[in-house]
């Protein structure tokens, strides 16, 4: 799918978010003020994302997903203290305010979209489950390694990890998958139920991030096989670490790994492909509104390297109801080790 092929729904609320956002927050603060807890403009970032995640929910034809979003939101709302009755409105405001905003062969796909979420919040929230068992024995370690690193002990949490390393309970490509990648999501879970802040997420990332560093160095690699693979998220995705995990797989059976980061442009990552002679891309994507970004880049890149072969991962990616021809790649691949073996088999 490309971007001129998209719902013209999608596109009137991607190019009006703003817009759009300003409208319904002014509306909900007509209805509601005495239930709100943040300023207008809170709630007016607030709803462009809502928007934006409605176009993407539209665009991909998926009202139950945008329900599943909504109940998301939900959680966090509740794990702040927000009442539902407040998200009820915020979405009821989104609907009347495109009721009376788009055009006409734009609303029924809109509509649909924005009613499913009504109808998923008047049934009960469902329970948050948890992520990680701590009777299975890699979960259990990545639990104590976020425990050490809720207290601040740094020193403590790489001493875990490479106590079982070093001592051979796990090897060094399942402590970056069952480990490592667990404990991520699990800082996620608990910064998303409120009972971590922004900053304890951020201290936890920086300290994964040198712990993979640590981990690497200490494990075998593979002979340089003469493949080069080149890897980043896509414009907006700002979350560099699930990549650098990906990564870490093509390091270590033996690719030249030229690993972006986070949020390249597309222009960017088609040029550094062609410049560094890649001969596979792997692009990743967090949240359902980086899917059009993600088309791009795919897009450019093969203007640029025709044929050049192009996976994609993240959790956008993975849970999406896109085929890898829609998104204009390969493969979707839902891990580092099976990118890397994807990759292995189409380049040789």
């Amino acid at each position: 799918m490309s971007m001129t092929s998209l719902p013209i729904a999608a596109q009137f609320l991607r190019t009006s978010a703003d817009g759009l956002a300003g409208l319904a927050t002014a509306r909900l603060f007509e209805h509601d003020s005495d239930t709100l807890v943040d300023d207008f403009t809170a709630w007016k970032g607030h709803l462009r994302t809502q928007v934006l995640q409605l176009a993407a929910a539209v665009q991909a034809s998926n009202p139950q997903g945008y329900a599943d979003h909504i109940d998301w939101v939900r959680h966090s709302f509740a794990a702040r203290g927000i009442p539902v009755e407040v998200l009820v409105g915020a979405v009821r405001s989104l609907l009347e305010t495109a009721r009376e905003s788009l055009p006409e062969s734009a609303l029924p796909q809109v509509e649909a979209h924005l009613q499913a979420a009504l109808k998923r919040l008047k049934a009960p929230a469902p329970e948050p489950s948890a992520l990680l068992d701590p009777r299975r024995p890699p979960q259990a370690l990545a639990l104590a390694y976020v425990a050490a690193l809720r207290s601040g002990d740094e020193a403590e949490a790489s001493r875990l990890i490479l106590n079982a390393l070093e001592g051979g309970t796990f090897a060094s490509t399942e402590i970056i998958d069952d480990v490592l990648a667990p404990a991520l999501r699990e800082v996620g879970r608990l910064w998303h139920g409120s009972e971590i802040n922004i900053a304890e997420e951020h201290y936890a990332t920086q300290c994964t991030q040198r712990m993979l560093a640590r981990v690497l160095d200490r494990a075998p690699k593979a002979s340089p096989r003469g493949k080069t693979a080149l890897l980043t998220t896509v414009t907006g995705d700002a979350h560099s670490l699930g990549i650098q995990f990906v990564a870490a797989h093509f390091e270590l059976n033996g690719w030249r790994t030229i690993c972006l980061g986070a949020d390249t442009p597309a222009r960017d990552i088609a040029e550094t492909a062609d410049a560094f002679a890649a001969h596979v891309v792997l692009l990743g994507a967090t949240l359902d509104t980086q899917i059009p970004m993600l088309i791009e880049a795919a897009q450019r890149i093969q203007t640029r390297l025709p044929g050049i072969p192009i996976l994609a991962g993240g959790q956008a990616v993975v849970s999406s109801p896109y085929t890898p021809a829609q998104l204009g790649v390969r493969a979707i691949t839902p891990s580092g080790a099976a990118a890397e073996q994807m990759a292995s088999e189409l380049v040789g």
